[in-house]
């Protein structure tokens, strides 16, 4: 159990059940407000807001795979390439939003498949209130709804009115000072946003600068997390839901690379997702093509 980074603020913050620096985490700090009231350390049980999450998102990925694929393992296995991931492992029993983020995000991309569009929102509206990081799924998601449905504009818009009401739950935070002070953030993380940035990006580097600095661990991280896109190359078609996958898998990786400070190996979690369902369809294509043979 890690008590550094932000798990500080956000425990303090769901004590009091007020905004935890940064963007507020609402919807977070509301469900671990809850969590703080149950028995035991403060520590362990947003904890426990983190673990629970990560199982709900190896039982979405397991429905998703099991939807698309006929091999009696492949669901399994497409879990467990989610599970046994180092980033996942790692963000799976401390207080942060990551793991809850991604159990609505993998929602988000199951009820994009099953073209329940109108619960896809939902989760997207929840996604507001979590962690910006859901944008990178969200948004292809829309595109891809956009594009199955006869490049309907009508049917996004109608989508995207019902997901920006998880604005609702940012409300608080305009007005509300945080619980704890931020590293960047030192009131509240919207009025004070253009002023905070300028030390944020003083103390910054390039683009890419913390990722080469740290290559060894990356390589390390990424090495023990992605040994899954061996099977989930089998997946390279034109199919449109490989095509989305890809897609979400290549922003959710570009993000990290690309940000102004070193989260590489932190933010690895949400590439995972989209990876780990691919693995699934990567190993139910290959015992296809092994049981033709």
């Amino acid at each position: 159990m890690s008590i550094g980074a932000d798990q500080i603020n956000y425990v303090v913050a769901a004590r009091y059940n007020a905004p935890a620096g940064l963007s507020g985490n609402p919807l977070y700090i509301l469900l671990g407000s809850l969590f703080v009231k149950l028995p035991g350390n403060d520590f362990w049980d947003l904890g426990l807001l983190s673990a629970l999450p990560t199982v709900g998102t190896c039982l979405v990925i397991f429905l998703t795979v099991k939807r698309f694929t006929t091999s009696r393992f492949a669901p399994y296995i497409a879990s467990l390439a989610f599970a046994s991931s180092f980033p996942v492992w790692a963000e799976s029993v401390i207080a942060e939003t990551y793991m809850i983020t991604a159990f609505v995000m993998s929602l988000v991309i199951y009820f994009c498949f099953t073209k329940h569009y109108y619960w896809m929102a939902g989760m997207m509206a929840l996604g507001v209130g979590l962690h910006p990081l859901g944008m990178w799924i969200a948004v292809p998601c829309l595109v891809y709804t956009w594009y199955v449905e006869g490049k309907d504009f009508r049917l996004v818009g109608r989508v995207v009115g019902i997901a920006v009401f998880g604005l609702v739950f940012r409300l608080r935070d305009v007005f509300t000072e945080p619980a704890t002070t931020n590293l960047f953030f030192l009131q509240n993380p919207y009025q004070n946003l253009l002023q905070s940035a300028g030390g944020y990006f003083s103390n910054s580097v390039i683009p890419i600068g913390p990722t080469i600095q740290r290559l060894g661990e990356d390589f390390a991280a990424i090495g023990s997390s992605l040994w899954a896109v061996v099977f989930a190359g089998f997946t390279f078609t034109r199919r449109k839901e490989i095509v989305l996958l890809w897609a979400i898998f290549g922003l959710t990786v570009f993000f990290p690379f690309s940000s102004i400070y070193p989260q590489w190996v932190k933010y690895m979690f949400l590439p995972i997702l989209p990876l780990s369902i691919l693995v699934g369809l990567g190993v139910d294509k290959l015992s296809k093509e092994v049981t033709n043979k």
